[in-house]
């Protein structure tokens, strides 16, 4: 039975025939994710002299498709740094019932969107927590920031996420009735500066 190329699998063919009748000898020389436009990724493929490296021509391309070429190709695959340092994220290590429920390490501050991503059936005090967290991150106030992520609230807020990506939704649904109870403690005091 014939099967149809994949597209990936046609462009493949494509590029080994382009090496073949090619006067110069080129190749993929790398792949890389160099900005975050619109909520979407966009990576680039960069072709060359297999030789001297010297790029040649360079194209926009999916990341995936172009993770897809380079790990065919054995190229390496790069990422913008503005683009590492805003949207990395921190995977954990382990099995899942190995993994600490305490809330990210200092250095992982810009990679963690749950800090500053804003829910509208959170409470009031926590969304006012990640705006602040979203400015102060954007002001580069990492002293600022490492200070909202270390608030109770946050912490909490941290833990419950981290038990629903266990999927230990009982746990994280008693901890959110305690994060409530905490908030409400509170809010008949003054707030501390």
């Amino acid at each position: 039975m014939y099967t149809r190329p994949m597209a990936l699998d046609l462009l493949w063919q494509v590029l080994q025939r382009g090496q073949e009748v090619s006067k110069r000898d080129w190749k993929v020389l790398r792949v890389a994710i160099v900005e975050l436009r619109d909520q979407t990724y966009i990576g680039r493929l960069f072709f060359g002299d297999a030789d001297s490296g010297a790029v040649v021509w360079d194209c926009d391309c999916r990341p995936s498709d172009g993770c897809w070429i380079a790990l065919k190709s054995k190229c390496p695959i790069y990422v913008r740094k503005s683009v590492w340092n805003e949207h990395a994220t921190r995977i954990e290590r382990g099995p899942p019932e190995k993994q600490s429920a305490a809330a990210p390490a200092p250095e992982d501050l810009t990679g963690t969107g749950a800090l500053t991503s804003i829910r509208g059936d959170e409470p009031e005090p926590l969304k006012r927590l990640k705006r602040e967290m979203g400015v102060a991150l954007h002001e580069e106030d990492y002293v600022a920031a490492a200070r909202i992520r270390d608030h109770p609230f946050m912490r909490m807020h941290m833990r419950i996420l981290e038990h629903r990506r266990n999927k230990r939704e009982e746990a994280a649904k008693t901890m959110e009735q305690e994060l409530e109870q905490m908030i409400t403690e509170q809010s008949g005091t003054p707030e501390r500066e």
